[in-house]
Formats: C-alpha cells, structure tokens, sequence
C-alpha cells in the first residue's frame, strides 16, 4: 500500500465525502474537494443546513474546498490540471433512494451522467490519476447469499441501484485504474440525509415518536461511517485494490428491531410507531467483506451498538 500524496474528493463535502477529508488528512494526503453543496431533499431543512455546516467546520477545516458542479467538464478538467491529484474520488451522486425513486430522470442524470462527465475528464488529464467510484450495494438488488459477495449476479430493482450500475459500468470502460467500492447503510456524524439511523437518533434525542414504516425484521449492514473512510482511504492507496471491486461495510447484517433495542438499552425511552405505505425496498442483509479483508487488511471497528453510542454521545455535544 502506497500513501497517496494529493487526492481530489468529487462531492468530498457530503456526509461520506467529509469524512473521507479527514481520514486521508490524517494520513498527509493533501485533499481538495470539488461540491455543488447541493440538498436534493424537497424544502431541505435548518438541521439540515447546520449539519453541513458542521462538516465543513468540523472535518473540512484543513481542506481545500471548491464550490461547483461536477457536471461542468470545462470545471473539471481545469481543476484537474490545477491540482495534479493522484487520486480522484467520486462521491457526486445523487445519494438517496428515496429520492431517486421518486424522481428517476433526476437519478440518471445526478448519477449516470455526472459519472460519465467525471470518467471523461480522468481519461483526458495527463496525469493520469486513479479514479475511485463510490457506489453502493442496491446495484445487487434482492439479495441471494448470506453473505453478498461482489461477483452476485446484479438485479437492482429501483431507479437508484440501477443508476449506479450504469455509473458503475462506465468507470470499468475508462483506460485508467479504477476501483469500485461498495457500501451500505452508512451511518454517524454529518449525515443530513435522513437515514433511517439518523431520524432515530434525532428522534431519541428531541423525545418526539419515531413513525417506522418497514418491517423491524427488515436487516441491513448498518456500517458505522468511520469505518468506511478508512476503507476507502485504503482502497485509494493500494495498488492490490486497481480493478477491483469490493463490499466495504460492516460485514454484519442487524435489524431494525435491533437498532431500535440498541437505542432504549442506552438509556433513550424512544417511542416508536408503525405506519403502512413504506416503499418496496430491495431484499438486503449482510455484505461479504472477504476481499476488501484480504486486499486491504480491511476491518470494520464498530458493532451497530458501538456506532450508536458514539452517535448519541455526538448530538448531545452538538445539541
């Protein structure tokens, strides 16, 4: 594994993205990043906007940070030119489901198109630095094993996993290393998204009733965002990692029940209610972590109990 001396983080100030700067930061990377500083949520909201500012003050703090839109090839191959990356990480992404369901043309054009903008200007630039896609694991849709290895036939099954299959596809068609990482269900401080794991924090924090409207037996690989970071750091460092593709999440399939139980045993009297009309989601569990442990020494940090008591234990210092 080599250290990376100088990355750019395409959407770096987002929730991954921010954290992603502080990570390589801590390893001496000199990171720039490159964001339209964009809430796709309709109306957005002020805890929205102040957790975005908390990014940018708390893990942002010794970052280069452009304002501009990923979608400007000009823009993009200028920056490029500027900064020498050796990197380039693309977080630009429409990142919500919820969103892209129900705006599938937005999906394609937040996902697809930006992608295929980016992977250009990596191919034109002289540097040839290496591309980083990060996309996730709804391009498997239902899963079929326990665990989902990467090589899992892919059936995504919404307009969000389809558009990063089609954005996955473009960046294994561009003549320059490239990896592709896969997360899920990330979680922690910074995320303004709405997430299941945020709203209940949110709502164990502010005493209000949480309205679920899943089934609590539904289990995703909740991974706590830190973990995550340093995977993608080293993903981006590691020559082992060019050309692959690989799952980076916790490697362990918890329900929401069991989210839920983890937030009362930590001393929240969180109410919850269930409601119909949740959308048809893709069948998920536990990610196979195997290749990233073998490529990478990867090693997720965090139990979902764990994550979450740093969760909690955040918002009341921010509160």
């Amino acid at each position: 594994m080599c250290a990376v001396g100088r990355a750019l983080l395409i959407g770096g100030a987002g929730f991954i993205g921010a954290h992603l700067a502080r990570e390589l930061v801590s390893r001496s990377t000199a990171v720039a990043v490159l964001d339209a500083d964009r809430d796709y949520r309709p109306g957005g909201d002020a805890a929205a906007a102040a957790t975005r500012a908390w990014r940018r003050r708390s893990l942002l703090a010794d970052v280069d940070v452009r304002r501009g839109d990923a979608a400007d090839p000009l823009l993009l191959a200028g920056l490029l030119r500027e900064l020498r990356p050796d990197v380039v990480v693309h977080l630009a992404n429409l990142p919500l489901a919820a969103v892209a369901a129900r705006d599938p043309d937005l999906a394609r054009t937040a996902i697809v198109d930006v992608t295929a903008t980016v992977a250009r200007a990596v191919v034109a630039d002289t540097g040839r630095p290496r591309l980083v896609y990060v996309s996730s694991s709804m391009v498997y849709g239902d899963f079929v094993h326990d665990p989902q290895p990467e090589d899992a036939i892919l059936r995504p099954l919404e307009p969000y996993g389809r558009a990063k299959l089609l954005a996955e596809q473009l960046v294994r068609a561009a003549p320059v290393p490239w990896t592709i990482v896969r997360p899920s269900a990330v979680y922690g401080p910074g995320d303004a998204g709405g997430r299941v794991l945020q709203r209940l924090v949110d709502a164990a924090r502010s005493g209000t009733p949480f309205t679920l409207r899943a089934d609590p037996r539904t289990r995703l690989d909740f991974t706590w965002v830190e973990d995550l970071a340093v995977g993608i750091a080293d993903a981006a460092a590691s020559t082992a990692a060019v050309g692959e593709t690989l799952n980076l999440t916790a490697g362990r399939s918890r329900s929401l029940a069991e989210a839920i139980a983890a937030i009362r045993d930590l001393g929240h009297d969180l109410e919850v209610r269930t409601a119909p009309g949740g959308r048809r989601v893709p069948r998920r569990g536990t990610l196979d972590i195997g290749r990233a442990r073998a490529l990478l020494g990867f090693a997720p940090t965090h139990a979902l109990e764990d994550g979450l008591y740093r969760y909690l234990r955040h918002a009341e210092l921010v509160a």
